[in-house]
């Protein structure tokens, strides 16, 4: 008897589950049924705009639009744009483990690469990041970065592009969404103006169906997703990074603090007008009681056999450099009278201009006898070619002398290593690069903006306007214009 018993409920439920396995498929087919379209157009707009300008200025540049009829191939693309995304779950969708994230920063520091940006990490540095790689914010904004980008115009691309999908069945739209609107990248999210999705399954069909040039952007998902997005976190911070990096010489650089006080100090990757000659450089700004208050000391020290250059020159010069700055000239009597402008004074392991500006303003001379045979031999050339009044010649020597003699004064090789490298900033952005030379006059380099030190560009004969120019002007210790060459 118990037996039958069984097996009448082993039976019951097994229709039961039959009934039930029924209803749903019945009810899904007929859900499908009714959420059949029979239309769908797809519409690619084209729109011209400018990075310079704000996206009000936008026109309509052209429509491209594209019919299907084919159910099956409507409901697969339906399917696909409505595989909807949770904007605060996007990490998780795209295969970020928050929760390594959020307990494992140092496995995902391993995972930077550290040529690009370029970080030894040391304490100091991995202290600082491990927060920043621990944070699922930081994470969730450089994703958004990554999804979103070529959002904006730039001076190389005036296109945007917007998708239109329109659903229809018996006549009547029942479903419409629009791509985001964008200059390059992913086509995604689409949305219907109330969700999103993030389908790249979608960019595909519409590559596919439009004939789209050029290569897909390839989706990055899981680890290689998380490498991508941590390597855009560190270089985010890498000011902050640069800034530390010098803790490794932390001993060397606080034997500066017998003569001056450090306001700060950073590592230096790059060659240039305000570096030195040697990579890597540590760059310290220097305060003392001796500079006026708006004056400073930007000091460069090469790393040399993983130590720093010593800085017994810079003590030992400084005293002097100062006094030459801030005693009875035009500079000092500027500096003083106008207290929001500030002088920056620069210094090179163990001189006062880097060969970067040296070959800038002053070149060698085997590059002035090349400006010179050239010069002749262009003039030459000019005094019988038929086709001499096709260019400016003038302008041409100009440009040639420019290059291969700087501001043509000439100056002796050891005269000009004996310069003094500075930079004057006011508080209307006027700013200029000069040369305390060893006579003690001054050669003004490059001025960028409308004035220099009370001079209007009129008043030294220069061309009018507010960009940077090269003037090359030589003033004596008094103010007096030298020579214009």
């Amino acid at each position: 008897m118990i037996f039958y018993k069984r097996l009448l409920n082993r039976i019951l439920k097994l229709l039961t589950r039959f009934f039930y396995i029924s209803f749903i498929v019945v009810f899904s087919t007929f859900g499908k049924a009714q959420n059949t379209f029979d239309k769908l157009i797809i519409t690619k707009n084209t729109y011209i705009g400018s990075a310079f300008l704000n996206d009000v200025s936008e026109k309509d540049f052209s429509k491209e639009s594209v019919t299907i009829r084919n159910r099956r191939e409507i409901q697969n693309i339906f399917e696909q744009i409505t595989k909807f995304n949770n904007p605060q779950n996007l990490l998780a969708d795209f295969g970020i483990d928050t929760l390594k994230v959020k307990n494992n920063p140092n496995e995902i520091l391993k995972m930077v690469d550290t040529k690009r940006p370029k970080v030894e990490w040391i304490d100091k540095q991995v202290e600082y990041i491990l927060p920043k790689l621990s944070s699922t914010k930081n994470f969730k904004e450089k994703l958004n970065d990554y999804l979103r980008e070529g959002d904006f115009y730039s001076m190389h691309n005036s296109y945007k592009y917007q998708y239109n999908f329109e659903f229809y069945k018996d006549k009547v739209l029942e479903k419409t969404f629009n791509s985001r609107k964008t200059v390059y990248g992913f086509k995604f999210p689409y949305s219907d103006g109330e969700n999103l999705s993030y389908n790249i399954e979608v960019d595909r069909v519409l590559d596919k169906i439009f004939k789209n040039k050029g290569k897909a952007k390839k989706l990055l998902t899981g680890n290689d997703l998380l490498k991508y997005l941590a390597n855009n976190i560190v270089e985010s911070n890498i000011n902050e990074l640069y800034k530390l990096a010098p803790y490794k010489y932390i001993e060397e650089i606080n034997e500066l603090k017998t003569d001056f006080e450090i306001l700060e100090f950073e590592e230096i990757y790059t060659i240039g007008r305000y570096n030195g000659d040697n990579l890597p450089l540590i760059a310290i700004s220097l305060k003392n009681n001796l500079m006026f208050p708006n004056v400073t000391i930007r000091y460069y020290a090469s790393v040399q056999n993983k130590k720093l250059f010593p800085s017994d020159s810079l003590k030992k010069d400084y005293k002097d450099i100062l006094e030459r700055f801030q005693n009875d000239n035009f500079i000092s009597d500027y500096i003083t009278k106008n207290e929001k402008s500030k002088l920056k004074v620069y210094y090179f392991d163990d001189k006062g201009i880097n060969n970067y500006n040296i070959k800038s303003i002053n070149q060698d001379e085997k590059s002035w006898e090349k400006f010179d045979a050239y010069e002749k031999n262009l003039r030459k050339w000019h005094e019988t070619s038929p086709s001499k009044d096709t260019f400016d010649l003038e302008k041409a020597i100009e440009t040639s002398k420019f290059l291969d003699c700087g501001c043509n004064y000439r100056f002796k090789k050891d005269f000009v290593e004996r310069a003094i490298f500075f930079e004057i900033k006011d508080d209307e952005k006027n700013s200029s690069i000069w040369f305390l030379l060893p006579d003690n006059s001054f050669l003004l380099y490059i001025m960028d903006n409308e004035r220099v030190l009370g001079f209007s560009r009129n008043d030294l004969n220069l061309r009018e306007g507010n960009g940077l120019i090269f003037p090359c002007l030589l003033f004596s210790k008094e103010g007096k214009l030298i020579k214009n060459n």
